[in-house]
């Protein structure tokens, strides 16, 4: 289960990604896709490393 701030982290760079691509999707030039491709790569890794790191503690435990 995630926590509410983590819950709050998820829903808030879901909204970030999908704001960009609505006010990007008229000038959809390379630049704007890599960037956006960027941040949700960079925020893929920021949760598996979270959640990873995890499952070792309570494996510890």
């Amino acid at each position: 289960m995630l926590t509410t701030k983590e819950r709050i982290q998820t829903s808030y760079y879901s909204w970030a990604f999908e704001k960009n691509y609505r006010s990007n999707i008229k000038g959809n030039n390379r630049k704007v896709l890599k960037q956006r491709l960027m941040m949700m790569v960079d925020f893929e890794k920021k949760n598996q490393s979270h959640f990873n790191s995890k499952k070792t503690k309570r494996e510890q435990k």
